[in-house]
């Protein structure tokens, strides 16, 4: 991008390309670090063109992130001699060196960030519920779809209290306390590492399970009220509320229909003495399959004694579930309540190699079924949306909940990370269908190392070979590109330059010296 080992000023040569929307955008926006969007904008933001919409979306992620960021290290202006500097000759230009920038958050300020992640593509998303066109049923399903992406980075790496590589891990104090405080003795010694360390598993699965609840339970309500008109029975009802974790409701709907005994069961499955229910409905079911009776059961209520056993894949099947419901129930009922959620992404892969039927991990976009679910428009939405060949591209969910499985059971968050890995979570085709469309990549590949997730954590980067510098160093230019295309942001393409990580030859900044008043003001 740039020369190297030159001093002064470096001219950047930029061709127009073709770019749909770029023939009826309005004058580009200007944005001041900082600023918000209040919900009187929605309006005006829903009749610009494509363009200028994407300019301001880059614009307003870059404000959050340059909020959360700060300079690695302060560099003082130099007075370097301007001689041999065509450019700038004359009278003596200020000069700096480039400051290196990066993201500061931890697990603890991550629901802070996560927050105004989040909160303009709700906002966004608001404005275009009116709408029925096929175009904003397409950026609806993007803009939950990127929400919900950011809850779960918080589902998987929000501090938790005593979990492992905490607190003590990176010297941070504990809730509650002030700077210097000591514990008290008492409490100090009444703690019981095993137990906490236990009672923090249980509070990561939590988190885990209330993100797939709320994947899941759109689908389920949209299929229940589209099979509402009797072309299925109480116990197919009660099957797609469990399929998302809607215990109560399930058994109040077995309950309605006259079957005290299913209702009793189904309660039992979401208490804690879950594991031993399914085991009892386990061995229930094969004594009757000795016994050759479970012809003489309906089909649907042997399924769902099937699903309280733990054998969810004739559920799966029968009920065409997409691959976020398949790792709810593998969550909720294969596997035991004590276990992490790492062993039912596990089962996932491992069902996703060995069974043709099981569903695969589609990108949002590709993917019809959910997609209906999360937009709620019904067959006239999903019709807009066509599933595509999109190749080996997996969704950026699955990818962030590997990452997360990864590190567990390998030990922690220092754990090596496959490129091919990083390679999958960051490309474009994971979260969007436009292949230029860079920026949810790029922001969660800075928050990441800062949260500790990726090696190098705690403001850290990731481990530097030639493979990963190459990963790493595309995402950078590939939203500096997308800055470029879409226009008036060239100062927020330099400030993506400076999230670079030293020693990566993928960009080159002058890194030498650099006149400070062609740099953005609000870097130094």
């Amino acid at each position: 991008m740039f020369p190297r080992n030159v001093v002064g000023c470096h001219a950047v040569c930029t061709r127009r390309v073709p770019v749909e929307g770029a023939g009826s955008d309005a004058a580009p926006a200007v944005s001041t670090p900082g600023s918000g969007r209040g919900p009187d904008q929605t309006t005006a933001a829903a009749a610009e063109g494509p363009r200028a919409a994407m300019r301001r979306r880059l614009v307003a992620a870059l404000e959050i992130h340059l909020g959360h960021s700060s300079a690695a290290t302060e560099v003082p202006p130099s007075d370097l001699d301007a001689g041999g500097d065509s450019a700038m000759s004359g009278a003596g230009a200020s000069r700096c060196v480039v400051p290196q920038w990066s993201l500061r958050c931890d697990t603890r300020g991550l629901p802070l960030l996560v927050s105004q992640y989040v909160a303009g593509p709700e906002a966004e998303a608001a404005g275009l519920m009116a709408d029925e066109g096929g175009a904003a049923a397409r950026r609806l399903m993007q803009l939950r779809h990127e929400a919900e992406t950011w809850r779960l980075v918080q589902a998987l790496w929000e501090h938790v209290d005593g979990e492992e590589g905490g607190d003590e891990a990176a010297g941070r104090e504990t809730w509650g306390t002030g700077a210097g405080a000591e514990e008290d003795e008492d409490a100090a010694a009444d703690r019981m590492p095993a137990k906490a360390s236990a009672l923090a598993a249980f509070r990561r699965r939590r988190a885990v399970s209330q993100w797939l609840r709320r994947q899941a339970l759109p689908l389920s309500e949209a299929e229940l009220q589209a099979g509402g008109g009797g072309d299925e029975g109480p116990c197919a009802a009660v099957l797609r509320l469990l399929c998302a974790q809607q215990t109560a409701a399930a058994a109040a709907v077995a309950a309605a229909a006259g079957n005290v005994r299913l209702a009793t069961l189904v309660a039992q499955a979401g208490s804690g003495s879950r594991d031993a229910a399914a085991r009892d409905a386990s061995a229930q079911l094969a004594v009757w399959a000795a016994n050759d009776m479970l012809r003489g059961i309906e089909a649907d209520r042997l399924l769902v004694y099937r699903l309280l056993a733990g054998q969810v894949d004739e559920v799966r099947d029968r009920l065409e579930l997409d691959w976020r419901r398949y790792l709810g129930l593998l969550l909720w009922h294969a596997t035991p309540t004590a276990a992490s959620p790492a062993r039912a992404v596990a089962l996932l892969h491992q069902a996703v190699r060995a069974d043709l039927r099981a569903p695969r991990p589609l990108p949002l976009y590709a993917d019809r079924r959910t997609a209906t679910a999360l937009l709620g428009r019904g067959a006239a939405a999903a019709a807009q949306l066509h599933e595509q060949d999109v190749g080996a591209a997996t969704d950026i969910h699955l990818e962030l909940l590997d990452l997360w499985a990864s590190a567990e059971e390998r030990g922690g968050a220092n754990a090596p990370v496959r490129c091919e890995a990083l390679a999958a979570l960051l490309q474009a085709a994971a979260h969007s269908a436009n292949p230029l469309d860079a920026g949810l990549g790029w922001h969660v590949l800075t928050a990441l190392p800062a949260i500790g997730a990726l090696p190098g954590g705690g403001g850290g980067r990731v481990e530097e070979d030639e493979a990963a510098s190459s990963v790493l160093g595309a995402v950078h230019l590939d939203l500096i590109a997308q800055l470029q295309l879409v226009g008036g942001a060239c100062e927020w393409a330099v400030y993506v330059a400076m999230q670079v990580p030293p020693g990566h030859t993928c960009l080159v900044l002058p890194c030498a010296s650099t006149p400070r008043r062609l740099l953005p003001s609000f870097l130094f």
